[in-house]
């Protein structure tokens, strides 16, 4: 491994733990679900070009964002238990088979 990958590796790891295991600003479950306001642009857990390439292969199908949205704010309880639940690595493999 060259010595410049290294020093990428160890500043974007570092930078990594400060904001996944301490981050300055957290934002509630329906804001990350429906969208917050970050830096003058608008995010959310699932990109709006998502929704955008569901609508290339079926156009008539039910919009993919309308029920993305209701699905997960209508959910957010179990969602939240199950993965407040998660113990394991066996718990995740079990997880992943169930999708919620």
């Amino acid at each position: 491994m060259n010595m410049q990958f290294l020093e990428s590796y160890n500043q974007v790891s570092s930078a990594a733990e400060i904001i996944y295991l301490s981050p300055a600003i957290t934002y509630k479950y329906e804001k990350i679900v429906t969208g917050v306001r970050v830096g003058g642009k608008t995010m959310m857990a699932v990109d709006e070009s998502t929704f955008q390439a569901f609508g290339r292969f079926n156009p008539n199908m039910y919009r993919a964002k309308e029920c993305y949205l209701k699905y997960f704010v209508d959910n957010k309880n179990m969602i939240l238990n199950t993965l407040n639940s998660v113990c394991s690595q066996f718990d995740i493999d079990e997880l992943k088979k169930t999708g919620f």
